[in-house]
C-alpha cells in the first residue's frame, strides 16, 4: 500500500482524487458500490438482534420457572443472564462493527481517490487486506478518533459565526438546536479524518491525525456545512425509514392477538433504527469525507490553526506529544563516537 505522505512540505499529501463533486448523488452513487459492506453491516446487526431476543426469551423462561416457588431467585437470575452475557454480547457486536468500518472507509477512500479498486481485487477483498495488513494501526485509529472527536468539539465552540446564523433576536432556543446539530455533526468528521489517514497513509497516525485536524479547522466552514446538512437529511430519512417500517407494524399488530401486538410495534422501531445506521451513516458519511478530501486536495496547510487548536484543546496537545514520541521511538540510535586512541608515545 503506497504512502502519500509528505509530511516535510507545505502540503502535507500527495494522493490522488478521482471525485469531482460533494454532491448527495455522487455520495449515493459511492455508496451504491459498496453495497456488500452496508449488507455486511445490517447482517450483523440483524443476527444479534435477533440473538439478543432469543437469550431474552431464554431468561425470561428459566426466571419464571425458578420463581413459581416464590422468592427473588428468578429475578436475580434473570438479571444476571442478561447483565454478563447481554455485556459481552454488545462488545462483540461493536467490535465487529468498527472492523468493518474501518475496511469499509479504506473502501470509500480507495473509490474517491483512486476511482476503482486495485487490479484483479475485489472490495471485501482489499478492505479485509488493508485492516490485516495495518491491524495495529486501525485500532490505534480507534483510540485516536476519540480524541479527534473531542478536539473537534472543542474547535467548533470557539466559533463565532456560527451565531451568525440565527440573525434574529429571541432564538435561543433555536440556536441551541444549532450547536446540538454541530456537535452532532462531530461524529461524521471524525470518521473523515480516519479517511484521511487511510488516503495518506503515514506511518505515523498521530502525525496525520493532527494535520487531518489543521486542515478541518482551515476548511471549517464548507466541511461543516456538509456535515450540518447530512444531519438534516438524516432527521428527515430517518423518519420516512420509520414511517416505512411501523405502517406495516401497526397493521401487523391488527392481526396479532392483543396481547403480543406491542410487539409489532417494538420490532418496526428496532428495524427501523438497523435500517438507518447501516444504510445512513455511511451514506452521509461519505458526503462530509467527499467534501473535506476535494477542500484539502493541493492545499498548503496552514500552522496558524495548529497554535489554535494547541491553546482550545488540551487533547489536541497530547497528540502533538505522541506524534513526537513516536518520531524518537523510530530515530536510530546515535551512532557511539570513536574510541580516542592514546597518542603515540615518543621514542625512549
Amino acid at each position: 500500500f503506497p504512502s502519500y505522505s509528505s509530511p516535510d512540505q507545505p502540503i502535507r499529501h500527495h494522493y490522488p482524487l478521482s471525485v469531482k463533486s460533494d454532491s448527495l448523488g455522487t455520495a449515493i452513487g459511492l455508496c451504491m458500490k459498496t453495497t456488500p459492506f452496508i449488507l455486511m453491516r445490517l447482517g450483523i446487526l440483524l443476527g444479534f438482534t435477533f440473538l439478543s431476543i432469543l437469550w431474552l426469551a431464554l431468561c425470561g423462561g428459566i426466571a419464571a420457572l425458578f420463581s413459581k416457588g416464590g422468592g427473588g431467585g428468578g429475578v436475580f437470575l434473570f438479571l444476571i443472564g442478561i447483565g454478563v452475557p447481554g455485556g459481552f454480547f454488545a462488545v462483540l457486536r461493536n467490535y465487529l462493527l468498527d472492523i468493518l468500518k474501518s475496511a469499509h472507509i479504506a473502501v470509500l477512500t480507495r473509490l474517491i481517490t483512486e476511482g476503482k479498486m486495485p487490479e484483479g481485487i475485489n472490495q471485501v477483498e482489499y478492505g479485509k487486506n488493508i485492516v490485516k495488513a495495518k491491524f495495529l494501526q486501525t485500532n490505534l485509529l480507534f483510540v485516536i478518533n476519540a480524541m479527534v472527536n473531542g478536539v473537534i468539539q472543542s474547535f467548533n465552540r470557539t466559533l463565532d459565526w456560527v451565531s451568525g446564523l440565527i440573525p434574529l433576536p429571541g432564538l435561543e432556543g433555536m440556536m441551541k438546536l444549532v450547536n446540538q446539530i454541530i456537535d452532532r455533526s462531530a461524529t461524521y468528521v471524525d470518521e473523515t479524518i480516519f479517511s484521511y489517514n487511510m488516503a495518506r497513509n503515514d506511518e505515523n497516525v498521530w502525525r496525520s491525525s493532527m494535520d487531518g485536524l489543521v486542515y478541518y479547522a482551515q476548511n471549517v466552514k464548507p466541511i461543516l456545512k456538509t456535515a450540518v446538512y447530512s444531519i438534516v437529511l438524516e432527521y428527515v430519512f430517518t423518519f420516512f425509514i420509520f414511517l416505512l417500517c411501523l405502517v406495516p407494524s401497526y397493521l401487523l399488530s391488527l392481526i396479532l392477538p392483543a396481547s403480543v401486538g406491542s410487539f409489532a410495534w417494538i420490532l418496526g422501531i428496532v428495524l427501523a433504527m438497523i435500517l438507518k445506521t447501516s444504510v445512513l451513516h455511511p451514506l452521509f458519511l461519505t458526503m462530509v469525507a467527499l467534501t473535506f478530501h476535494l477542500q484539502v486536495h493541493e492545499q498548503p496547510i496552514n500552522e496558524q490553526y495548529s497554535a489554535t487548536l494547541d491553546s482550545v484543546s488540551e487533547k489536541f496537545r497530547e497528540m502533538k506529544e505522541k506524534a513526537v514520541e513516536w518520531l524518537g521511538q523510530k530515530q536510530p540510535p546515535p551512532l557511539a563516537p570513536p574510541e580516542q586512541q592514546p597518542p603515540p608515545s615518543s621514542g625512549s
